[in-house]
């Protein structure tokens, strides 16, 4: 159940699941549509099953994505356009 329920959640049968030819992840109801969240990204990385190749592979590509997810100013925001890596919500929201 809970790997059926995770396929769904990080699929593009997930309403606020966006993808562009750069990005892809998760984002909300509570922001635009096709900005994602660098918190879903490091969350799927921290739940990724330990000891297998295709999840460590996986891991190395949000972590990839995470460095893209900056604005410009290398801090994290509360989301990011999958379209426009330069364009962020909340940027008071940094960490």
């Amino acid at each position: 159940m809970y790997r059926a329920t995770r396929d769904l959640i990080l699929s593009p049968s997930n309403e606020y699941f966006y993808a562009s030819a750069s990005l892809s992840g998760l984002g909300s109801p509570h922001t635009p549509q096709r900005y994602v969240w660098p918190l879903a990204h490091m969350v799927e990385a921290l739940t990724l099953p330990e000891g297998d190749s295709i999840a460590a592979a996986r891991q190395a590509a949000l972590l990839g994505q995470l460095l893209k997810l900056q604005c410009g100013n290398r801090l994290m925001h509360e989301s990011v356009s999958v379209d426009d890596l330069s364009q962020c919500t909340r940027p008071v929201f940094e960490w």
